[in-house]
């Protein structure tokens, strides 16, 4: 059993143009009918343009529905559109926004590593920032009164990974949770090393055997065959984590050459992107993410009818608008984080002062099922993890065909798991 041919195709190159708007210094609130300008800062280019340009897609297609249905009292919203391809531009970026452009709200980054340093500027300004992808803890624990975070955690998604080892693939496996060798793997920004963290605790609590805890720089690595040569030496069963998206590539071509064969693969990050699918096609098969789950991988059942219908519409205009290549789990956070702004915070503040949205959002009380991703909506008032979204949802879901679809845990399930223990990669 090995990666030998099942990853050896060539690199899919994605190429995508991001542009950046550039707004006048007149006011974001448009008096009392004007338009109402948001900030949306992501990264467009740089190392994060493929996840950050995917987050802003969704971000936009939430926009224009909520516009075309009448917007915020009869108000259309318009974005005010910054890049940030590094923690400095964020910093100066979301600084821009809101001295220049006199946003009352931000909207971003997709990256945990622009988001802190974003944040902390919306903070110290007094306006709303609204996190819809980034996972870092940090985030939502440095007392911030004015910051939400609608993901999950890096620490839920960690945790959420090794407890699937023990919980689903072991009794997947036909064997017992010890007796599988586990490797922890995840590049060490502040996404990755968090993950990798939590994940390496919880294992420790149930007693896995962790035989492997790697870390790599994704800036700086352009060589995965010592990590691979190290993972073979541990007889690694099952490797969890985190990989951005061109790591994941590069990763699985030299697993492939190397001979690396786990029984299972359940990470996050680069897995779960198009450009895995794309590369990898059906070679992707039986592969695990441990993540968010995608917007079409969860039953109709684990939804509200109206998220349900929101969903349906949401990708219907996706893909007729970027294609379904681009879309992904960054855009449909980037949507469903945006659409619970617009649809249920602003309408619900008496006025777009900071301490009207923050009151609007810390009112809301929706039950898991009340959005695309099966999320509920209760943002935490505790100083400790203030404005953290508590009902934030973690699965595995595997590819299958071409598709995720969810697999763990079971009051979820779309799918029974397949290729457990993975087959020969040229098979």
């Amino acid at each position: 059993m090995a990666f030998r041919n099942r990853f050896l195709i060539p690199l899919v190159i994605l190429g995508l143009v991001a542009t950046s708007a550039c707004g006048d210094d007149s006011s974001a609130d448009g008096g009392d009918s004007g338009p109402v300008r948001l900030g949306a800062l992501f990264p467009l280019t740089g190392p994060n343009a493929v996840l950050g340009t995917e987050t802003f897609q969704g971000a936009e297609i939430a926009r224009q529905m909520f516009n075309e249905r009448g917007g915020l009292d009869g108000r259309q919203i318009e974005f005010a559109q910054a890049d940030a391809p590094d923690a400095n531009a964020a910093t100066s970026e979301a600084t821009r926004l809101i001295n220049q452009q006199r946003v009352p709200i931000i909207i971003g980054t997709q990256s945990s590593a622009l988001s802190l340093p974003a944040t902390q500027v919306a903070e110290r300004a007094g306006k709303i920032y609204w996190e819809t992808v980034a996972t870092s803890d940090q985030i939502t624990k440095r007392g911030f009164k004015n910051v939400f975070q609608y993901n999950a955690t890096g620490t839920a998604i960690g945790t959420m990974q090794a407890s699937a080892v023990a919980e689903f693939l072991a009794p997947a496996l036909n064997t017992t949770p010890g007796a599988l060798r586990v490797a922890v793997v995840a590049e060490d920004s502040a996404y990755g090393a968090t993950i990798g963290a939590a994940a390496l605790a919880k294992a420790e609590e149930l007693g896995l055997n962790v035989v492997a805890n790697e870390s790599y720089n994704a800036a700086q690595t352009r060589d995965f065959s010592s990590l691979v040569l190290k993972l073979n030496q541990q007889r690694v069963d099952v490797m969890i984590g985190a990989l951005l998206v061109d790591d994941t590539v590069l990763f699985f071509r030299q697993a492939a050459q190397t001979g690396f064969a786990p029984k299972a693969v359940l990470v996050t990050g680069g897995v779960s992107n198009p450009a895995f699918l794309n590369t990898f096609k059906e070679k992707t098969n039986g592969i695990l993410v441990g993540d968010t789950p995608a917007s079409a991988s969860l039953p109709d059942s684990a939804l509200t009818p109206d998220a349900v219908a929101v969903r349906d519409e949401y990708r219907k205009r996706y893909i007729e608008a970027y294609g379904e290549e681009k879309l992904s789990t960054n855009s449909d956070l980037g949507f469903s984080g945006t659409w619970v702004l617009l649809n249920e915070v602003l309408p619900k503040a008496a006025s777009l002062s900071t301490d009207d949205i923050r009151a609007a959002a810390q009112s809301l009380d929706l039950p898991l099922g009340s959005t695309l991703l099966g999320y509920g909506i209760k943002y935490s008032t505790d100083e400790a993890n203030a404005g953290l979204n508590t009902r934030a949802l973690t699965t595995v879901t595997q590819w299958q065909d071409g598709k995720l679809v969810t697999v763990y845990p079971k009051e979820f399930t779309t799918a029974q798991p397949i290729d457990l223990p993975l087959p020969a990669w040229g098979n």
